[in-house]
């Protein structure tokens, strides 16, 4: 006999997290159970492609720059109009 292709179990999980799951299976025409095995999937392949390190030190490398943006704004007290100026500067 062969083994079947999925595994049923039961999961708890916060209400919270459940809506926020359910909506992203909306947006994504899937089902929830279809959402969750997706975004395994996803995890899986980016902790083990060789990129994980790059896009991991992109995301330091982005938030360092946000919080640098905010101390030099902060520091120089420009108003929220030039702050907000000098954030989109970024983009």
């Amino acid at each position: 006999m062969s083994e079947p292709a999925f595994h049923q179990f039961k999961l708890r999980l916060p209400l919270a997290l459940f809506r926020e799951l359910e909506a992203a299976a909306d947006t994504a025409n899937r089902s929830v159970s279809a959402e969750i095995v997706h975004r395994l999937e996803q995890s899986f392949a980016i902790a083990d492609s060789p990129e994980k390190e790059i896009h991991l030190s992109r995301q330091q490398f982005d938030s360092l720059m946000e919080s640098m943006r905010d101390q030099i704004a902060e520091h120089l007290a420009w108003s929220p109009e030039a702050i907000e100026r000098f954030k989109g500067a970024k983009k």
